[in-house]
C-alpha cells in the first residue's frame, strides 16, 4: 500500500511538472511574438560582422552588426525586395 502511494504521489508530482513546463513554453511563446522581433536570418560576413534580417511590427529589416559598434539599421526591405530575395534564394 505505501509503495502505491508512493508511486501515485511520484505520478503526480510528474504532471504537475509536466503541466507547468507546457505553461511556461506557452507563456514564452506568446511574449516572443509580441516581444522585440522576430530573427529571419543571419549572415555572417567574417571578422565577427554580420547582416540579421529581422521582422518587428510587420517590417524586415536589414541591420548589420559587428565587434566594437552598435547594431545599425542598413535598409527596410519592401513587398518587391522580399519577392526579389525569396526568388534570389530559390535562384541558389
Amino acid at each position: 500500500m505505501l509503495v502505491a502511494l508512493a508511486g501515485a504521489t511520484s505520478l503526480t508530482v510528474l504532471g504537475l511538472l509536466l503541466g507547468a513546463g507546457a505553461l511556461l513554453g506557452l507563456w514564452a511563446q506568446a511574449r516572443g511574438r509580441s516581444g522585440m522581433g522576430v530573427h529571419r536570418h543571419t549572415v555572417a560576413l567574417g571578422s565577427g560582422q554580420a547582416l540579421h534580417v529581422v521582422e518587428l511590427e510587420g517590417r524586415r529589416l536589414v541591420i548589420g552588426t559587428g565587434p566594437g559598434a552598435a547594431p545599425r539599421l542598413l535598409t527596410e526591405l519592401t513587398t518587391g525586395s522580399k519577392d526579389a530575395a525569396t526568388e534570389a534564394e530559390a535562384g541558389r
